[in-house]
């Protein structure tokens, strides 16, 4: 007896020694992993790790399942296929307007069991406020943190497996080289297109003339007055839209009427007004007003500026870089 008590006494005193780590924050308590180790046949919970703030417009999960399974997350799983943004509120009525992410160092991959990666419980952080995952098979660790209405990713890459962004930066560096105006060069290389293929397609005949009829008369009615949205002015002209106001041109417009163009003068006006209408910045904005371009929407636009280095790329790969190097815009 005087054994046992001296044994009990040891562990009481060893676990009054090491005291555990105080919880001060309710959220803390809670394990958003319980429940999730449910099938179709026996249900546990039936939950999948939530990421969310109260009452945010969404939700994002880990996905362990295929793409339309409503147990988008199993705690028995192996692999992970994506971090997926989801509106499901129970496995039984699935999800809608959902979409997934997946970091890889393999190159674009489409098919959700070739980018899947293995995956750990020992390697993972799961809470209400923050996920974060490490993926084996890419050597990337993502974490997620939501928003109310979207969430902040960090994904962590190793170093010599950035082999992607190193093609698209090679590319720059050589596409840079056979601009010969700077301020075209300078556009293009702070835009920084994200993709090496970039094409808009359609049928031509033989004289490189659009097929569809439909197609060219939409064309041609979208960039005239016929459209509410078409602006022209001092400044240039294009479409814009109604949550930026009247007589703001998206420079997007233009974009796309260059990418579509087969008329070399209209690529050539299309490269011009672009240029002309940065507002002395050095990156093309979300809109400018048609009188005047120095009055402009969103200083740096992702969207736009990438989409401009994607321009370049394809008008090169169409054989226009006569046509970008006539160009005199300083």
């Amino acid at each position: 007896m005087r054994i046992r008590e001296l044994v009990l006494g040891v562990l009481i005193a060893a676990s009054c020694s090491h005291p555990a780590a105080q919880l001060t924050d309710p959220v803390d308590y809670v394990n958003p992993l319980v429940g999730t180790a449910s099938t179709y046949e026996i249900s546990t919970g039936n939950t999948y790790p939530a990421v969310a703030v109260p009452w945010g417009m969404n939700f994002w999960t880990p996905q362990t399942g295929r793409d339309g399974d409503g147990w988008t997350y199993r705690y028995d799983a192996t692999h992970i296929r994506g971090l997926k943004q989801t509106h499901q509120p129970s496995p039984w009525i699935n999800d809608y307007g959902a979409f997934s992410l997946m970091p890889v160092t393999t190159g674009p991959v489409y098919d959700q069991d070739a980018r899947a990666s293995w995956f750990s419980h020992k390697a993972e952080v799961a809470t209400p406020y923050y996920y974060s995952v490490y993926l084996a098979d890419h050597d990337v660790t993502a974490e997620l943190t939501p928003t109310s209405h979207a969430a902040a990713f960090r994904l962590t890459y190793p170093e010599d497996r950035l082999f992607i962004s190193q093609a698209v930066e090679t590319k720059i560096d050589e596409v840079e080289d056979l601009l010969v105006n700077p301020k075209l060069r300078w556009l293009f290389r702070n835009c920084f297109p994200n993709t090496l293929d970039t094409t808009v397609h359609y049928s031509e005949d033989e004289n490189g003339t659009p097929r569809d009829k439909i197609y060219r008369n939409t064309r041609k009615f979208v960039w005239s007055e016929d459209n509410p949205f078409f602006f022209k002015g001092k400044a240039g002209e294009g479409i814009g839209g109604p949550h930026i106001g009247y007589d703001m041109v998206w420079p997007m417009s233009i974009m796309m009427k260059a990418f579509t163009a087969t008329d070399d003068a209209e690529i050539k006006w299309c490269i011009e007004t672009l240029l002309d209408t940065d507002a002395g910045t050095g990156f093309i904005h979300e809109s400018f007003h048609k009188d005047d371009a120095s009055r402009f929407t969103r200083p740096w636009f992702a969207w736009q500026n990438t989409l401009f280095g994607e321009l370049i790329l394809d008008l090169i790969d169409r054989g226009k870089l006569r046509i970008l190097n006539s160009i005199d815009i300083q």
